[in-house]
């Protein structure tokens, strides 16, 4: 079994210390999720597309290509381009592992 979502999203990012807010869009990605038939267990997720991208005069974060992520314990089974966000999460799905990632852009 499988699922696939395309997800588009126009996000922000904030400072919360000094309020500074960036966009983070376009956000466009394809997530195709698949399960085991016999527990329903998901095994593994591909996304494709751009699922980070934050502008700041010339500093750019980008997080986008393909992925593929182990859908038990999260990590990075194969990857094509830069996923500075994502490859802070390797062995987890918790968004907030994500952050520093954004650190700098956000100073």
């Amino acid at each position: 079994m499988k699922q696939v979502v395309h997800i588009t999203e126009d996000n922000t990012v904030r400072n919360t210390v000094t309020g500074l807010t960036l966009p983070d869009s376009p956000v466009n990605f394809v997530q195709t999720t698949t399960f085991d038939r016999d527990t329903g267990a998901r095994e593994k997720i591909f996304i494709v597309g751009t699922s980070v991208n934050v502008r700041r005069g010339n500093q750019r974060l980008v997080d986008r290509g393909p992925i593929l992520i182990d859908g038990q314990t999260g990590e990075i089974l194969w990857s094509a381009g830069p996923h500075p966000a994502r490859e802070l999460m390797v062995g987890s799905f918790d968004i907030n592992l994500a952050l520093p990632a954004f650190c700098d852009i956000l100073e």
